[in-house]
């Protein structure tokens, strides 16, 4: 099994913080690594956020790398997407 590894009082106070204030994937990504320290399996953490167990041992591996601010997303290039406007208007 894959868990992270034991969190520092600073990581899972920022982590926690991320898991409360921070908006979708990032605070899904601070739960998953929450979970993973209290020892839950890769499968079940899977199971309970509905994603793949790819996506949690890639994002608990990222963590495991860089921290806290690896959860958040990285700059991408090219434009954004546009807002879905009706037609016409």
């Amino acid at each position: 099994m894959i868990y992270v590894r034991l969190l520092a009082a600073e990581e899972k106070k920022e982590l926690t913080a991320m898991k409360r204030k921070e908006v979708g994937r990032v605070s899904q990504r601070a739960q998953m690594i929450l979970l993973s320290a209290k020892y839950w399996t890769v499968p079940r953490i899977a199971a309970l956020l509905e994603v793949s167990p790819a996506t949690v041992r890639f994002w608990l591996r990222k963590f495991e790398k860089e921290g806290p601010k690896g959860l958040y997303d990285e700059d991408r290039s090219g434009r954004p997407h546009k807002a879905f406007a009706p037609r016409g208007l």
